[in-house]
């Protein structure tokens, strides 16, 4: 008999998927670390976001054993219903595990069927209820969490925030007296090394790494970079899924003006990459520029310093005091022209100068690779 802790887990999106960003990733790398007392069954679509082809080299409606201590259940289209998210949830699981929050096939659904069942449920929000994220549909969220507050279900889950800022965040929702237990996210388990740039004074590699989509705020990042002064030469590369076309084509008329009016900046988009072929391309690039509107975590932001590139992002995430640490800019939103200072601070710099910053960015992401403080409190999310 298999003694381990079982985890049944659902989640829209998972690996080899990698277009809906931070949540794949985030739960991946639970299952990375978490190898020995633990077993995950995992239940998923067999597409990845915003498509319709199912993986390849996967069972499509079947358990496939996928790691010693994970399996998925990759669903087909027209099995997500009810009845057979019903069918998983038994007491043969000791938990359950939601990555989102707003998902009815996987998260509310299941919330409120293991309520019933009487199994307990752990549910991870992932950002999603902090005030930028609240402002994207704002009325379809407010109805749910009215809803949701109420709820039995609800008032019994036990909340992972990711820091100290969501926790305060899901209090603001569901009550100071919710269960909320703060494990930080984990990171990709693998060793990382610095990366020595090459760069040339008055010039910068600057890059976007996110989904397009309005939270990410890369509007602001074209409308920041317009104002740079024309004495410096920018290469600016946006690398990630368009998630709202409607968003990218106000982004691109933005992209249009730039071209038109400032010939000393040049914007490529890249589009969607696997992980290990982005992971590549940031040991090109200098400096991300990220001023996002909301981050529980912020796996780009993680992904850049491992690259050992500076980030230039909002105050709206957990990454904070980086100018100390030479790592980076935390700035806030209503300071778009420190964000233009920001990266002139960087374009101007010669290759040793920057390299200098470039190591101030390593050595903040070596302090949170495989942080054992971290994983003992994902453990404890999964014990308790």
């Amino acid at each position: 008999m298999d003694k381990r802790k079982q985890i049944l887990v659902f989640l829209d999106w998972y690996l080899p998927g990698y277009k809906a960003g931070g949540p794949v990733q985030s739960f991946a790398n639970i299952v990375s670390h978490l190898t020995d007392g633990y077993y995950f069954s995992v239940v998923t679509r067999n597409a990845d976001f915003n498509s319709q082809e199912p993986y390849p080299n996967v069972r499509s409606d079947d358990w496939n054993e996928v790691g010693s201590n994970i399996r998925v259940y990759y669903l087909s289209a027209g099995n997500i219903k009810k009845k057979t998210i019903q069918s998983f949830i038994t007491a043969s699981y000791d938990l359950i595990y939601l990555n989102s929050l707003y998902s009815y096939f996987f998260s509310i659904y299941p919330v409120l069927h293991s309520y019933r069942k009487g199994i307990k449920s752990v549910v991870a929000p992932r950002g999603m209820l902090g005030s930028g994220a609240l402002q994207i549909k704002p009325l379809k969220k407010k109805l749910f969490l009215a809803l949701s507050k109420r709820h039995p279900a609800y008032r019994n889950v036990k909340w992972q925030a990711s820091s100290h800022l969501e926790e305060m965040e899901i209090r603001a929702v569901y009550g100071k007296n919710a269960t909320v237990m703060v494990a930080p996210n984990l990171v990709a388990k693998k060793e990382i090394r610095f990366v020595s740039k090459r760069k040339e004074p008055l010039k910068l590699k600057l890059f976007f790494l996110s989904r397009i989509v309005p939270i990410k705020n890369l509007d602001f990042a074209l409308e920041a970079l317009a104002q740079v002064s024309d004495k410096y030469g920018i290469d600016f590369t946006i690398i990630g899924p368009v998630e709202d076309p409607l968003y990218w084509q106000h982004c691109q008329e933005i992209i249009g003006r730039i071209e038109h009016k400032h010939k000393h900046i040049r914007v490529t988009s890249m589009g969607e990459m696997p992980r290990q072929q982005v992971m590549e391309e940031l040991t090109k690039q200098h400096v991300l520029l990220l001023p996002t509107r909301n981050e529980n975590f912020g796996h780009s932001i993680m992904d850049a310093l491992a690259a050992s590139s500076p980030v230039i992002i909002s105050d709206c995430t957990p990454w904070r005091s980086l100018v100390s640490e030479s790592a980076g800019f935390d700035i806030s939103l209503l300071l778009k022209t420190d964000f233009v200072k920001a990266i002139e601070f960087y374009a101007e710099m010669s290759n040793d100068e920057f390299n200098t910053h470039a190591l101030g960015a390593f050595n903040k992401a070596l302090s949170v690779y495989n942080n054992p403080e971290w994983i003992d409190k994902t453990k404890k999310l999964f014990n308790d």
